[in-house]
């Protein structure tokens, strides 16, 4: 048995404890409309999620996270759309199955941060996702 790095043990024959690098992480669209009363209206939040992986060469993929939180019954008072993408490398023993689970895996808690961070600036009760 060896120790890698941070002192985990790795078995010859077994895959690396993390079989995908996220190399970079953007947010690619943001949209925001918070025309809500100040009163503290209440609201029914729906909410809409797509992810897409697509892959280049030398075990490179982008994914792409697009999240929707808006009122269901005025969209046009409250909504929220953000897009991110991030850059992974991956082991090129995995599946695209799970190469798609794993990279949704990390970027989910950068879309979460985000709707959470401009709700909670905007003055509103923060949403978590």
């Amino acid at each position: 048995m060896r120790t890698g790095i941070l002192g985990c043990a790795e078995k010859k024959g077994r895959k690396p404890m993390n079989p995908i690098t996220m190399r970079a992480i953007k947010t690619e669209e943001l949209h925001f409309i918070n025309k809500l009363d100040k009163n503290g209206m209440k609201i029914n939040i729906g909410n809409q999620y797509a992810y897409n992986v697509q892959y280049s060469a030398e075990n490179l993929c982008r994914g792409e996270f697009t999240a929707e939180v808006f009122s269901k019954q005025n969209p046009e008072q409250f909504s929220i759309k953000i897009v991110q993408q991030a850059t992974f490398s991956y082991d090129p023993a995995l599946s695209k199955e799970e190469i798609h689970r794993l990279t949704y895996k990390e970027i989910f808690p950068y879309v979460r941060a985000a709707i959470t961070g401009v709700t909670a600036d905007a003055g509103i009760p923060p949403i978590y996702i």
